[in-house]
């Protein structure tokens, strides 16, 4: 399973950074904020000093699309390192414009299909 696993083709759904900012801002800004600010402490080795800093000043002013945009740069980086790690001829983007869920289901079912035919 875990073969098949790695093996597999990936399915990159590349969305626009703003639009992910907003997307994660509408998650969690209705997050318990002492949540927020405790999961932030726990990636700060990963965030490093000065972007922890930045990151809990942002929270402390309830300033959530800041805070959305730096942590997005470390979740980011830790997808595409694990993305590094597959073979790139079985990742392929699907690029699309808007944070729509049935716009993108339906963009990786004709995918899924264009690809088993």
């Amino acid at each position: 399973l875990w073969q098949q696993m790695r093996t597999a083709p990936v399915a990159l759904v590349d969305l626009p950074k703003a639009v992910r900012v907003k997307r994660r801002v509408s998650e969690y800004a209705g997050i318990d904020h002492q949540r927020l600010v405790e999961a932030t402490e726990r990636i700060r080795k990963r965030l490093g000093g000065k972007i922890t800093k930045d990151a809990l000043d942002a929270l402390a002013h309830r300033d959530y699309v800041t805070v959305a945009d730096l942590t997005l740069d470390y979740y980011d980086k830790a997808y595409l390192h694990g993305l590094s790690q597959r073979n790139g001829s079985h990742t392929h983007a699907i690029a699309m414009q808007e944070d729509c869920p049935s716009q993108t289901a339906q963009r990786l079912i004709d995918w899924a299909n264009e690809r088993s035919t």
